[in-house]
């Protein structure tokens, strides 16, 4: 050996492998950390951002009063004897307007919902108006049925895509 100094090739390729292992060591432990918390907090914001929107979906209207139009497989009775009361009560008790949101059509044969949220009517008159339009029937002969439900909350379902309420002012 010239003077020099020998390692064997085994030696040099531990010496190699500890350097290698230095330069690509894991990060230091504050940094590891300040990942962690920030993935933390991430993913904690997602998490509750996401009951914010589901939130928002279900949107629930009461109603007073929703009158359905329904149907046992042979059709849908016609509104104009619930329309023509509705009418005349306007005019009975100077009402300029009532509204009425249309909900539907729901069913295969066009069944739907008319409801009421009777806001431009007092407590006595609405008492009254609830308490009338019930007695109202369908037309001999009509198919399907009509039926008044009271104090009503319509939301959207979850299965399917709801039906758009549609805006009817009776004048």
């Amino acid at each position: 050996m010239n003077g020099g100094f020998y390692l064997p090739p085994v030696f040099i390729a531990f010496i190699e492998f500890e350097l290698i292992k230095q330069c690509i060591q894991p990060q230091p432990i504050i940094t590891h950390l300040n990942s962690m918390i920030i993935r933390s907090a991430i993913t904690l914001v997602l998490f509750y951002s996401s009951f914010f929107v589901s939130a928002q979906v279900e949107q629930k209207k009461m109603y007073p009063l929703v009158i359905a139009f329904t149907s046992y497989g042979t059709g849908i009775p016609d509104k104009k004897p619930v329309i023509e009361f509705i009418r005349a009560f306007q005019k009975k008790n100077k009402i300029k307007k009532i509204k009425v949101d249309t909900i539907g059509p729901m069913g295969k044969e066009g069944e739907y919902n008319l409801a009421l949220s009777l806001t431009e009517l007092t407590k006595k008159q609405k008492t009254l108006f609830i308490q009338q339009i019930k007695k109202i029937s369908k037309k001999t002969g009509d198919p399907g049925e009509i039926k008044y439900e009271e104090n009503v909350s319509v939301d959207e379902p979850k299965n399917r895509k709801p039906p758009t309420p549609q805006k009817v002012i009776i004048e």
